[in-house]
Parts: structure tokens; C-alpha cells; sequence
């Protein structure tokens, strides 16, 4: 297996195990809310959103919406496209209605949209860049 390959297919393994933590970390919502986590969002995103329907008389579970930035390189493996569906699946079974949205831009793209509180999950290949955004609390959680 070539190195890129088992990058690409670790990377998305911590980005697994990232979105499972956060959803198993974040507070349950009451029907009809939206919670946000992470820093002051962009006015047209909110990362890690539920949703839910505003009917009373239905017992619809929470939805959360958690929005991913990845490296070109992740992408193209076509890794994600197997994993996301899998996670989302995986979930499901176990009461949680998730949605995994990504976007593929260049590693400091990704931890500027992080900055910003565009994204809730990045998956990145700079350890040094990534040590000073875990440095000045942009990343909460480095795997």
C-alpha cells in the first residue's frame, strides 16, 4: 500500500473517532432547537447543528449536521465517500441522526475555516501548523 494511501485511510480514521467523540460528547437538545459548538460560526454556517421538525405530536430524534474541511489529497482517495455513508449509517443504529457535510480545500484553508468556526472537524497533513493552531486553542482535540 502506497504511503499517501495509508495517510489518507489513518487521517480518516481519526476523523472516525473525532466525530464520534463529538457526538457522543455534545448535550442532547430538546425537539425544535439548534445547538452550535465551537467558536463564533460564519454567518452562512453553523457547525455542528440539530435539527429537528417543529411538529408536536411526533417524536422525531435529533438531527445534527456536523461540517468536516479536508486536504484535496483525502478526498481524492476516495476514502470519504465510503466512510461518511458508513459513519452515518453506524450512527443510526445507535440513535443519532448525523449528517457528515465536507468541503476539500488546501491544509491552510481548512485551518482557517477551523479558526473561524467554519468546520467542526478538519483533517490536515502539517504537523507543525497544526501544533501552533492546537497551541492558540483554535484545535480542541489533536489526534
Amino acid at each position: 500500500m502506497k504511503p499517501s494511501a495509508v495517510l489518507g485511510l489513518a487521517a480518516t480514521l481519526v476523523v472516525v473517532a473525532a466525530l464520534i467523540w463529538l457526538i457522543v460528547s455534545s448535550p442532547k437538545a430538546e425537539p425544535g432547537t439548534t445547538q452550535q459548538t465551537g467558536g463564533a460560526p460564519s454567518a452562512n454556517t453553523q457547525p455542528m447543528q440539530q435539527t429537528t421538525s417543529s411538529s408536536p405530536q411526533t417524536s422525531t430524534p435529533v438531527r445534527y449536521i456536523v461540517y468536516m474541511a479536508t486536504t484535496t489529497s483525502v478526498k481524492d482517495t476516495g476514502l470519504l465517500d465510503v466512510l461518511i455513508p458508513d459513519f452515518e449509517k453506524w450512527a443510526r443504529a445507535r440513535g443519532y441522526d448525523v449528517e457528515v457535510r465536507y468541503t476539500a480545500v488546501g491544509t491552510g484553508q481548512a485551518l482557517q475555516m477551523a479558526q473561524r468556526g467554519d468546520v467542526d472537524v478538519i483533517i490536515v497533513h502539517a504537523p507543525s501548523l497544526e501544533a501552533q493552531y492546537s497551541k492558540n486553542g483554535t484545535l480542541k482535540c489533536r489526534v
